[in-house]
């Protein structure tokens, strides 16, 4: 009997949708905290107009983001690692959504329809897994470990669709660790309108979590003992490190609400920013719309962030304390400052999601 042949042409491709779509959700991680990455995808949502997805939320959302919980999981919501249980179907998006954004590391397994477009917002691989490997002091268990992740990490990457990045330094790195192209940069969101600037009171600020990646410890070891007042608003696996380390010059402010948060930033004379390549940085913006200049190190996104002399002073690893001098020693428009932060306002990256997903002009 002769071989049966099938043809192919009764089983043509079906075209992934693309904009402009009607329908898109946006699926992130558990919501049990307010960082950068939560800020962006509630923002996301909101300018969208379209829920956000996630298995479990236990902070207060704005009342205009439509936040929907999957609902009940499985015994394995209780394996330690969180980024497996995007694997589940419980936790799929429901199919009547044609678009689905996820965003961040962990939300990167997420499972969607075969016939829905499936975007990933990258902030960056994991830097605990990549740039940030070689820092990390780690046995022989914890190396095979991480080599496991990332092999399934990276097989993850094949379901996407298309890819967003929240600025041109995870373009690169995407494109380095998991061989993608991108298809839109858009920055994250700052509600440039929201801060004010006023007179500095004679100190320098460091505003972020206290951990290693950031630089705090450099910036701590470098102005203590010195003429100049630094105060240090955050909290971090080296607050009690950096407390023993730190002269009397230096303030530590521990949590501090948005309220506070930017008045500190109004009244600073300079916000110090020191994160390893740091992938965007939302702290300087902040800064710059508040009047205040940035002192940031010459690497990662800062570099593009500041314009040494106009915006603030950029400093390579280990120059701080020359950077806090030159900063002295020059002057710098808070009116110029707030105008150069507008670039990432609120209203220039709803336009940028609208017309990708909705094809808006």
């Amino acid at each position: 009997m002769a071989a049966q042949e099938y043809s192919t042409d009764s089983h043509p491709d079906i075209p992934t949708p693309q904009p402009p779509h009607e329908d898109p959700c946006v699926v992130h991680r558990p919501l049990d905290m307010r960082g950068g990455g939560e800020e962006y995808a509630l923002q996301l949502a909101r300018a969208l107009e379209c829920p956000l997805y996630t298995y479990s939320c236990e902070i207060d959302t704005p009342d205009d983001v439509d936040v929907r919980e999957f609902g009940e999981g499985s015994i394995l919501d209780h394996l330690p690692a969180d980024f497996t249980k995007f694997e589940y179907s419980d936790y799929s998006p429901p199919e009547h959504h044609d678009c689905v954004i996820t965003t961040g590391s962990m939300a990167l397994p997420t499972i969607h329809h075969p016939d829905q477009h499936r975007i990933h917002l990258q902030h960056t691989p994991a830097r605990w897994l990549y740039d940030l490997n070689h820092r990390q002091d780690d046995n022989v268990l914890v190396r095979l470990y991480k080599a496991a992740t990332r092999s399934y990490n990276e097989t993850t990457t094949r379901r996407i669709d298309d890819w967003v990045t929240n600025s041109e330094i995870i373009s690169r790195r995407l494109d380095t660790y998991y061989d993608h192209d991108t298809l839109d940069v858009i920055h994250p969101p700052v509600d440039t309108d929201d801060y004010h600037s006023r007179p500095g009171e004679g100190f320098l600020l460091y505003l972020g979590r206290l951990e290693p990646h950031k630089g705090v410890r450099e910036i701590v070891e470098q102005i203590s003992g010195t003429d100049y007042t630094l105060k240090v608003a955050g909290t971090g696996s080296l607050e009690d490190e950096l407390r023993e380390i730190a002269g009397e010059n230096v303030t530590f402010l521990g949590y501090v609400d948005e309220s506070r948060k930017k008045r500190l930033l109004a009244r600073a004379d300079a916000l110090v920013f020191n994160s390893f390549r740091e992938d965007f940085g939302i702290v300087p913006i902040e800064a710059m719309a508040s009047g205040t200049p940035v002192i940031g190190v010459d690497e990662g996104f800062t570099t593009h962030q500041i314009t040494d002399g106009v915006t603030g002073v950029l400093f390579e690893r280990g120059g701080l304390l020359n950077a806090v001098e030159r900063r002295y020693q020059q002057s710098f428009d808070p009116d110029w400052l707030m105008h150069e932060a507008e670039e990432y306002g609120l209203e220039r990256f709803r336009d940028e999601w609208r017309r990708l997903i909705y094809g808006d002009e």
